[in-house]
């Protein structure tokens, strides 16, 4: 007679929560109408589990495996309006895809991964009531065309902090940002787009381009006449 072996157990699907977020109203009590749109590592979608609230309105989302990309139009504006985003997937590395955050008017705090390495195309724009800095961490290689243009409302300090791999900035990706007080750039960053900061026109103080810096779009700092100190290549 032929023994066949017993099946071996499967391991449940792990559990991760990478993504957190708040209602610009926080007596809203259902769960945001997130769409299919989270992939693993190998493009997979991911199945949102489940969705929690806790006593101060902050959501988790409960995802079946580990995130690697926010794809497009995940939390592209609709009703109702989220306030506050946080992505923070540990020390796994996060893609957020184009169109993810396109057009979020009411967003007006975003928290970004220490291990995001590519933000999308489109990923912020017109994310109008952003306010106070905004940090491009270190593991970014890449930030889209017109990744966050027209966020009129941030009205601090621009920090990318370049990737010692290399860090490209697209065309428009920070154009209209007209409230912005200052911007660093940090060594890295190999590539500045056309029109990349076109009418920052609030940034005031030093330009100091990076020796990383090998390409440097036109008109990338068109309009900004806020500058009055040195400029520094």
């Amino acid at each position: 007679a032929t023994l066949t072996p017993p099946n071996e157990p499967v391991s449940p699907p792990q559990i991760t929560t990478p993504i957190r977020y708040k209602y610009n109203d926080p007596t809203i009590k259902e769960p945001y109408p997130l769409k299919n749109s989270f992939y693993d590592a190998d493009g997979k979608p991911l199945t949102i589990v489940k969705q929690e609230r806790d006593a101060e309105g902050v959501w988790t989302v409960y995802f079946s495996g580990t995130l690697k990309t926010i794809g497009g139009n995940s939390f592209t504006a609709s009703s109702p309006d989220i306030s506050y985003i946080k992505i923070d997937n540990g020390n796994e590395s996060i893609t957020i895809d184009n169109f993810a955050f396109y057009n979020c008017t009411a967003l007006t705090e975003i928290t970004l991964n220490e291990k995001l390495e590519t933000i999308g195309e489109y990923a912020f724009y017109n994310c109008a009531a952003l306010t106070g800095d905004l940090v491009i961490p270190e593991s970014v290689t890449s930030i889209g065309d017109y990744a966050f243009q027209s966020c009129y409302g941030l009205n601090g300090k621009i920090t990318i902090e370049g990737n010692e791999a290399g860090t490209t900035i697209g065309n428009y990706a920070f154009s209209g940002c007209t409230a912005v007080t200052s911007l660093e750039l940090g060594e890295g960053i190999t590539s500045i787009g056309n029109s990349a900061f076109y009418n920052c026109s609030g940034i005031k103080g030093d330009l100091v381009i990076p020796d990383s810096v090998t390409s440097l779009g036109e008109g990338a700092f068109r309009r900004c006449s806020g500058f009055n100190g040195e400029l520094k290549l």
